[in-house]
């Protein structure tokens, strides 16, 4: 088995592709990053949102952040057009743990990208590492992806934990296994 971290995945479904961010999405990820229906819901110290230049971001992600997660581009299919990111993070080898996020472009909510998003990551862990647990946490007001991870099979463990999203306080979340 492969460690999670040993290569870059590309993976297929039946309407998107995930696969490695390249420079000619940056104008979309730095929408993306600055868009606010999406900073609602997802942690502030995500790593998209580090440094000003979002060229530097997309020529760094793959050296300074694969040490502790892999972020990864959302595609459409059809189009190649781009939808948003995902990542694996939060890995612990010990317990052969690892955590799993969306975070896509507002119009690309509700159209079953994240859905599809989460099952997609999870066949590549399930069947290509020796990673046993994976989880999510999702803010307990973002009904929509907690759907989105009902879905593609994970059972709800903790309705209500708090988390720190650094949003100042402790954020309540929802915590997913799969």
């Amino acid at each position: 088995m492969k460690s999670v971290f040993e290569e870059i995945p590309y993976l297929e479904g039946q309407n998107i592709i995930i696969k490695k961010v390249e420079k000619k999405d940056a104008p979309e990820l730095d929408r993306l990053r600055k868009n606010e229906y999406v900073n609602k819901r997802v942690p502030t110290f995500l790593f998209e949102k580090r440094y000003d230049d979002i060229n530097y971001v997309i020529d760094h992600l793959y050296d300074e952040c694969l040490e502790e997660s892999v972020i990864l581009g959302v595609y459409r299919k059809s189009d190649k057009a781009f939808c948003g990111l995902c990542e694996f993070y939060g890995f612990n080898d010990e317990l052969q743990k690892i955590s799993v996020g969306c975070r896509l472009l507002e119009e690309k909510c509700g159209k079953g990208f994240g859905t599809e998003t989460a099952r997609l990551m999870v066949d590549h862990l399930t069947n290509n590492t020796d990673i046993k647990i994976i989880t999510a946490s999702i803010l307990a007001d973002n009904i929509p992806s907690q759907r989105a991870v009902e879905k593609a099979g994970f059972k709800l463990v903790n309705a209500s934990s708090e988390e720190d999203f650094g949003f100042g306080e402790p954020s309540i979340v929802t915590k997913w296994v799969y």
